[in-house]
């Protein structure tokens, strides 16, 4: 793929074989100090030289063990006294005493509480747990334990130690502010504290739940609210009918109130009380009901066609759907049928007319019947008649939507009735088939290309027909027209031409060895002797010196080493170059490298066979010198000198013991060194060594120690109290605030819990006691703890103890302040729990709570009508409850109570029932016909056979034969008619005799007659069920004849022709594209092979050859012939060589969008001091372009590049011959001379056009 070159000198930048600086090695660090109070460790040794610095010296010993005296443990290093609650009471656990709201004390080995917190105390008498009880909170422990807040009918709350009312229980409230006696006040019913406390009813007002006012007797009512007159208000008048404001006020009418019923007294203008019930009022309205018009019962006629209906109070008529009265007499009714009539069409006075037709009426609009010969009405339009000539309108041609197919690249034409085309310039009707029109494109097509039958083909490809002319469409793979000719087809295979390779003019070259193709991609046959391919890239050949590369020595991948030194690679051998500094290649052996290190090598001790010897020790090599390594047990080098080595016994000397200079001391003693360890020889008098540590000697004043009191480990304790220990021995000094030396031992202590011990509360020997309950000691004071069963602590007291009886106390029934109190009666309290003992007279209990006592009046509730659960109810009516007897207050609308019974309530429907029709005794009878009540008025339900009430009239029943009536055949205001044709009536029954010309009953039905216009009905064109269709169009039928009225959207009848609609889609048929006979190839052109068609516009889908769209544009064509260079890293395009001193230049666009170009380049010359390659852009249009210069395919880049010395993103690069510049390089310094790749691509974002780039190289 490149050209041969010969191996290259290390020049310019870059140095992959630049022999390595050797690097030196630190000595290891010195051991670490020995144990004692965590000695440091010892100093790292020196680097070597040139090396790095030495590690660090060794880890320091750890410290020495904490002896503690008796009394004491060891916790985290510090002896602490075993019984310190902040180090917890076990001999060896250090964990703190958690006991929650206390202090804390240990006692026998055990943590215990000391005192409580203030607001906290013990009150389930678990030391473990602390002082768990919150007394400023809980209302069970109120500001003592045992002491549990009681608010009889409220929830407690303990706020602060003091006992409070957090809610009352409804309908309870606490109105005296006593929290002592609860929620004590019944607001339901309590008159001075109704609904709510200090809420007390006016004078004369009672309290029945929760509301203030003035109950009353029957009939009478405290309608004023002022509870000083009583029940002022009698319930009989208008303004207050049977309730306090409920006013009569009956519609349209003028009301009376009749034993506290409101009643019609008059009737208001233009109505009338018809249905004779009162809570309507006068509901009818004269004025308006035809079947009460003027006056109630009176019923308008009707006449044929019509309904009658009352205005103002006289009869008039509405016409039936489709009839009108156009001749103003009332006799005949509706007599025109504005659906059907010419003369009177959808209403009066319309006529029908037809422009050179006949017209008709359907469904009450004009319409045109029939055509004159050579005309139709083609729009369906019968304002402007016969509209269309059918012998030579082409959208019509012969009759209605027989439209001259559109005629594909051609025109349509219609002559006497029938269609003909012409074609457009490139275009042939090739096979004689005016269906497809003009079919065939003679500039593109390869089978007629320029004219019929001429066919095109060439070799190795597949051929193309652009303008008329065959060319080389595409070649098959392997295969490529190199020369450009069309005669010999695609000639050239790019699967094994060296020259051709993958590719035209792509062109295989190999650095050091000769390339071969195959399958069109360059590959490297064989590689010159003394060159290998080493990284498997054909790009660079043959890259490698297997004769005198290190890194592949002899053959690919065979790499030399030397341990601490540097390799060569001699005629494809590895060998020692050169020893780093320290070492020594001592055996002469390659394959371990220098293998010694002089500098610490006691046996090569700065020099191959140089062996170090010191004496009392083992020797160690030092930067090439002999020094002491490590002494034997039990001597030091304490001199410092390597000749006299390791000299000192530390076994036994006081100087220097265990290390050099390590003096033994004693403090309050005498000091020793055994085994290189100091040790107390013996201690003064009255001292002690009770930690066992030499490093402080006698420690200990056992005159005052509390841990070591006389002698080491006698540690004095105190529970709950401070110790002392005086001259030796251990006393008390006091008691904890809380505790009492009660049995006066000093052995255990304070042993006594003076804050709640019940026989020593506060202070030794006081007892605490409760009456009737059980006491309790909290904070060393006594409390009452509970009350026994049915009694309770109400005054509070400790004194007397649980005094009150809670079974039988009305002011404390059950709990302390229950008091028991009963509405509208009286209460009683029963085995602790409140009661109704009776209720007053009138009143009950009814709903069983003892909490609204007794509730309910029986003298006006009708579900406690005298009695509790006696329910008034009234069927079909409302009840009432009066001095608690049961009654009927009125009947609902459309009921009468017609048998005068109140136990059955309204029994009587007057809505329907015949015998009583809109009031009791009015019975429903009426001539030849049966008779029924509807909405409480009397109707007909059915008529004897063969007759009909056909008049509407009740009175003269049912007046007319139905069987021969022309006028009412059948059914009352059936007249026989056939729009269109001849009408009869037989046995009630309409038919149609005939139809006229130009009509058909399609429907068969015959109330419409002969409905269907067959001149212009597209459901029956010409004939009865002959249905025109349009697909993707709307039809229509014009003078009999089915034709396209209008296309959808997007859709067009090209070929004129009706019967397959609009059968062209605009939006996609290039042939046709947004309009008949718009063809893409026309409007697409110059070097395109294939367009398109989308959404109604053309566009191109592929180009000729090399050519292509750039500016997207369909008009313009392909208009940017592609420059064609190789845009593939492994089939780059060659530059040639360029000499030193010599140039060449490439321009070039690139297109596509993405494109990249490829190029391959040698320079020659690099041991010339001229040696100068350089890449730049000589025209650079819009700065849009930029190169990457790479040595392979694989990233490798090529540096050195004037722009930031970097090889990617350029415009510009560059190197010279090291030459050029002396050593002064610039930076990065100068790169390799030879063979480059060049990859040229667009900045990302600058727009894509078919303007060239200019690269100029040169030398």
């Amino acid at each position: 793929m490149v050209a041969a070159s010969v191996a290259l000198p290390w020049i310019g930048c870059g140095s992959e074989d630049s022999p390595p600086i050797p690097t030196g090695t630190g000595t290891t660090g010195g051991p670490g100090g020995t144990g004692g109070s965590g000695g440091s460790g010892g100093a790292g040794g020196p680097g070597g030289g040139g090396g790095a610095g030495g590690i660090g010296g060794g880890i320091g010993g750890s410290g020495g063990n904490v002896t503690c005296d008796a009394g004491e443990k060891d916790c985290e290093g510090q002896c602490v006294p075993v019984d310190d609650p902040q180090y917890g009471c076990s001999d060896t656990g250090c964990t703190p005493c958690d006991l929650p709201g206390a202090e804390a004390l240990c006692t026998n080995g055990t943590c215990q509480i000391a005192t409580c917190d203030a607001g906290f105390e013990n009150c389930d008498g678990d030391d473990t747990t602390g002082c768990e009880t919150d007394i400023n909170g809980d209302p069970d422990n109120c500001a003592a334990c045992g002491a549990a807040c009681v608010t009889p009918h409220g929830d407690p709350l303990c706020n602060a130690g003091t006992c409070v009312i957090d809610a009352c229980q409804a309908p309870y409230e606490d109105c005296d502010g006593a929290a002592q006696n609860g929620c004590e006040t019944i607001v339901g019913s309590d008159p001075q504290h109704c609904a709510g406390c200090n809420m007390p009813c006016a004078a004369g007002e009672q309290c029945q739940g929760g509301v203030c006012g003035v109950f009353c007797d029957p009939g009478l009512a405290n309608c004023d609210n002022d509870p000083q007159n009583g029940c002022e208000t009698p319930l009989d008048t208008i303004d207050n009918c049977g309730f306090c404001g409920d006013a009569c006020d009956l519609a349209n009418a003028e009301a009376a109130c009749v034993g506290g019923a409101c009643q019609v007294d008059t009737c208001n203008a233009g109505y009338a009380d018809c249905d004779g019930l009162a809570d309507n009022g006068c509901e009818t309205s004269i004025d308006g009901s035809a079947l009460d018009c003027g006056a109630c019962g009176v019923i308008c006629p009707g006449g044929p066609h019509s309904t009658p209906v009352c205005v103002q109070g006289s009869c008039e008529l509405a016409c039936n759907g489709g009839f009108e009265d156009c001749d103003g007499i009332a006799s005949t009714g509706c007599e025109s049928a504005v659906t059907v009539d010419t003369q009177n069409c959808g209403t009066c006075g319309v006529v029908c007319t037809a422009p050179n037709g006949t017209p008709v009426c359907v469904a009450g609009q004009c319409d045109v019947s029939a055509c004159a010969p050579g005309h139709a009405d083609c729009n369906g339009a019968p304002g402007d008649g016969c509209e269309i000539n059918t012998q030579t309108t082409v959208a019509h041609c012969g009759s209605c939507g027989n439209a001259c197919p559109a005629i594909a690249n051609g025109t349509s034409t219609c002559t006497g009735g029938t269609c003909g085309l012409t074609c457009q310039p490139g275009f042939a009707d090739c096979n004689g088939n005016l269906a497809d029109g003009c079919e065939v494109n003679l500039q593109g097509n390869t089978a007629n290309c320029g004219a019929c039958g001429t066919t095109c083909g060439i070799a190795n490809g597949t051929s193309a027909c652009t303008g008329g002319v065959c060319t080389v469409g595409a070649c098959n793979p392997g295969f490529a027209d190199c020369n450009g000719a069309v005669a010999d087809g695609c000639e050239t295979s790019t699967n094994t031409s060296l020259n051709d390779c993958g590719g035209c003019g792509l062109t295989c070259l190999t650095a050091n060895g000769t390339p071969v193709c195959v399958g069109g991609s360059c590959q490297i046959g064989s590689c010159n002797p003394g060159a290998g391919d080493c990284n498997a890239n054909p790009a660079d050949g043959c890259e490698v010196n297997i004769s005198g590369n290190a890194n592949h020595c002899g053959a690919c991948g065979t790499q030399c080493t030397v341990a601490n030194g540097s390799p060569l690679c001699s005629n494809g051998t590895c060998q020692v170059g050169a020893c780093a500094q320290g070492y020594a290649n001592c055996d002469n052996n390659p394959a371990n490298g220098c293998e010694i290190h002089v500098a610490n090598n006691p046996g090569n001790c700065g020099a191959c066979g140089a062996t170090c010897t010191v004496a009392n020790s083992t020797p160690a090599c030092v930067g090439g010198t002999c020094q002491v390594g490590t002494c034997n047990a039990g001597y030091g080098d304490c001199d410092g000198s390597a000749a006299t080595g390791c000299e000192t016994n530390l076994q036994n000397n006081v100087a220097s013991c265990g290390a050099c200079g390590n003096t033994c001391t004693a403090a309050n003693g005498t000091p020793a060194c055994t085994n290189g360890a100091c040790t107390i020889a013996s201690c003064n008098a009255g001292w002690g060594n009770c930690d066992g540590n030499a490093a402080n000697g006698c420690e200990t004043n056992l005159q005052n120690s509390l841990g070591s009191c006389g002698t080491c480990g006698n540690a004095c304790t105190a529970a709950n109290g401070s110790p002392v220990c005086s001259s030796g021995t251990c006393g008390i000094a006091s008691c904890n605030a809380g505790f009492g030396n009660c049995d006066g031992s000093t052995a255990n202590g304070c042993e006594t819990n003076l804050q709640n011990n019940l026989n020593n509360c506060g202070t030794c020997s006081t007892v605490c006691t409760a009456a009737n309950g059980s006491p309790s000691c909290s904070g060393g004071a006594c409390a009452v703890s509970s009350c026994n069963t049915g009694w309770g602590n109400c005054d509070g007291q400790v004194a007397n103890g649980c005094e009150t009886n809670l079974q039988n106390n009305l002011g404390n029934c059950g709990t302390c302040g229950n008091t028991c109190s009963t509405a509208n009666g009286t209460a009683a309290c029963t085995s602790g729990t409140c009661a109704v003992a009776s209720c007053n007279g009138g009143f009950g209990n009814c709903d069983g709570q003892v909490a609204n006592g007794c509730e309910t009046n029986l003298q006006n509730n009708l579900n406690n009508c005298g009695t509790c659960g006696n329910v008034c109810s009234v069927s079909n009516g409302s009840p009432t409850c009066a001095g608690g007897g049961c009654g009927i207050a009125a009947c609902n609308a459309g009921w009468g109570n017609c048998d005068g019974q109140t136990a059955n309530g309204c029994e009587t429907n007057l809505l329907s029932n015949t015998s009583h029709c809109g009031a009791c005794g009015t019975a429903c009878v009426m001539p030849n016909a049966v008779g029924a009540c509807a909405a409480g008025g009397c109707v007909i339900a059915a008529c004897n056979p063969g007759y009909a009430d056909c008049d509407g009239l009740v009175a003269n029943g049912c007046e007319v034969n139905t069987q021969t009536s022309t006028n009412h055949c059948g059914v009352c205001g059936n007249t026989c008619s056939a729009q269109n044709g001849t009408a009869a009536c037989l046995s009630g029954a309409c038919t149609v005799a005939s139809c006229n010309p130009g009509f058909g009953n399609c429907d068969g039905v015959v109330a419409n007659g002969c409905e269907t216009n067959l001149q212009n009905s597209t459901g029956n064109c010409g004939t009865c069920g002959n249905a025109c269709s349009a697909a993707n169009g709307t039809p229509a039928c014009t003078s009999g004849s089915c034709t396209v009225s209008s296309c959808n959207g997007g859709f067009q009848n090209c070929d004129g022709i009706a019967s397959n609609g609009c059968e062209v889609n605009i939006n996609t048929n290039a042939a046709n594209c947004g309009g008949c006979g718009n063809a893409c190839t026309s409007v697409c052109a110059g070097n395109v092979s294939a367009t398109t068609c989308s959404a109604g516009s053309c566009d191109i889908t592929a180009c000729s050859g090399s050519y292509q769209n750039v500016d997207g544009i369909c008009t313009t064509g392909c208009e940017c012939l592609s420059s064609n260079v190789s845009a593939t890293c492994s089939l780059p395009a060659s530059l040639g060589t360029v000499n030193v001193g010599g140039q060449t230049t490439t321009s070039s666009n690139l297109v596509p969008a993405g494109k990249e170009n490829w190029y391959v380049i040698n320079f020659t010359g690099n041991t010339n001091a001229n040696y100068h390659p350089r890449v730049r852009f000589t025209s650079n249009p819009g700065n849009a372009f930029r190169f990457d210069v790479r040595t392979n395919c694989a990233g490798g880049t090529m540096a050195c590049g004037v722009e930031g010395g970097v090889s990617n993103g350029l415009t510009d690069w560059e190197t010279y011959h090291p030459a050029a510049n002396g050593f002064n390089q610039p930076v990065p310094p100068a790169g390799n001379n030879g063979q480059v790749l060049i990859r040229v691509y667009r900045v990302a974002g600058a727009p894509v056009n078919c303007t060239d780039f200019t690269l100029a190289i040169s030398n």
